[in-house]
């Protein structure tokens, strides 16, 4: 079952999906994640939670992923909730963004909306820039 699965989250020519199952095929992170989807998925989830899934990855890969992600969105009906600090990912993939400052909801939206924003925490975070932030503590 799992082979079908993965399948199905393989992007036609990117990975051999039998080398995978048996530890080798495309090597790094992304085999790894592609692997992880196929078992998530396996057991046909309503929901999959992802944590920092494109932490450390190039862009090149990190597209590849958010592929994924939104293939499983589409195709598979799944709802994601992607916990993550790469703003480009988020807004490729989100419907709706949701931002956490000290343990608060601080703003909710979708990805033109926050990009929008006039809350200074918000802007900090999402252009990067913490003399925002600095003038809203000061």
């Amino acid at each position: 079952a799992i082979l079908s699965v993965l399948e199905a989250a393989a992007t036609k020519g990117s990975v051999d999906v039998s080398a995978v199952v048996r530890g080798g095929g495309r090597t790094g992170q992304t085999g790894a994640v592609r692997m992880g989807l196929a078992r998530a998925i396996a057991t046909h989830p309503k929901y999959l939670l992802y944590d920092e899934p494109t932490t450390g990855l190039d862009p090149v890969t990190t597209a590849v992923i958010d592929g994924l992600i939104m293939k499983m969105r589409n195709e598979l009906s799944v709802t994601s909730v992607v916990v993550t600090h790469d703003m480009q990912s988020a807004y490729r993939i989100a419907d709706r963004i949701g931002m956490l400052f000290r343990g608060c909801i601080r703003y909710v939206g979708t990805p033109a909306e926050i990009q929008q924003a006039s809350d200074p925490i918000v802007r900090a975070f999402i252009e990067g820039r913490p003399d925002l932030a600095e003038e809203v503590a000061a």
